[in-house]
């Protein structure tokens, strides 16, 4: 289930249309704040609360999307199989009720995840800016 689900999800173009528009979108936050910041403030010590501020902001935003996406694409993957007509079929495989939920639910929140692995090459601009260690981006 989980396999069939991922490869479902995977060739769906709103799936990597939010995986772009997120990353999109938090490339644009940090390019129009460094200007911002990189034009008014030169001290490293500014830049360096910019950047520490910036990526704290980065992985809010990104855990906060994480925390509301989760459940709705969880329950989607149930509400999909419903309408398709193919939640009946599951039900006469061996697989218990718990297994199919699980890997409905795992392979959306896989999704959801790789929303966050979009994420991380803005966040290593980020960082670039300085003042941030390697364990703070992960």
């Amino acid at each position: 289930v989980l396999h069939r689900e991922l490869v479902r999800e995977a060739r769906k173009p709103a799936t990597w249309a939010l995986r772009v528009l997120f990353a999109g979108g938090v490339l644009g936050l940090v390019i129009s704040s460094a200007a911002d910041t990189l034009i008014v403030h030169e001290d490293p010590a500014s830049l360096a609360w910019f950047s520490r501020s910036l990526l704290v902001a980065i992985w809010m935003g990104t855990i906060a999307l994480a925390a509301f996406a989760a459940p709705i694409a969880g329950a989607a993957a149930i509400v999909e199989e419903r309408h398709d007509g193919t939640l009946e079929l599951l039900s006469l495989t061996p697989l218990s009720a718990a297994q199919v939920l699980f890997g409905k639910i795992a392979s959306r929140l896989l999704a959801v995840w790789m929303v966050f692995l979009a994420c991380l090459p803005v966040v290593a601009i980020v960082a670039s800016f300085g003042a941030v260690a390697p364990s703070d981006v992960l």
